[in-house]
């Protein structure tokens, strides 16, 4: 179990068994989302929590595999700004907005989830074979197929991947070809 703090959250991620007090998480949850612990795979549960005025909380639980092994590990990235979770680990990809208390996005990543970046007003989703370009509030505004092993780069408003021996360049805004 990993926790963190971010301003007046505090978020736990479990891999593999689940927090030994989840019923007490369950009996103060203001939103649960764990449909997915009906897929095969390691249990991840994230526990977003405030304590003030009161305990309250947020769990967002699923199964996935390859969780913890060959790097693919959970990954959470927080934009302050649109108070939005960005949650990647095995083949699950969900976003979920804190204030609203809704999953804004969320998809099957197919072979497995890398990481989370930020890069101006753009948030940036790297899975083995597809790398997706998200707004601040979650709306994944594109995605392309590419090869491992794979780099970007960024220059002003383009994205450049490299990958089988070339280099394509795409607008940030919608993946155009430049």
């Amino acid at each position: 179990m990993v926790t963190f703090s971010l301003e007046e959250y505090s978020i736990s991620i479990y891999t593999g068994e689940p927090p030994v007090i989840l019923d007490h998480y369950l009996k103060h949850a203001l939103f649960v989302d764990d449909k997915g612990l009906a897929n095969d795979g390691t249990a991840v549960h994230i526990i977003i929590a405030t304590r003030f005025p009161h305990e309250q909380y947020v769990i967002i639980a699923f199964r996935s595999f390859p969780v913890d092994c060959a790097g693919f590990h959970p990954n959470l990235l927080y934009e302050n700004t649109s108070q939005t979770l960005f949650i990647g680990a095995g083949t699950v990809v969900k976003v979920f907005n804190i204030a609203d208390k809704r999953i804004v996005f969320e998809k099957d990543a197919g072979v497995g989830f890398l990481g989370w970046n930020k890069y101006k007003n753009y948030i940036v989703q790297q899975e083995e074979l597809t790398v997706g370009i998200f707004d601040l509030q979650g709306k994944q505004l594109w995605q392309t197929d590419v090869e491992p092993p794979y780099n970007l780069d960024f220059d002003g408003d383009i994205l450049s991947l490299k990958f089988n021996d070339k280099v394509e360049r795409r607008l940030l805004e919608n993946g155009i070809l430049t």
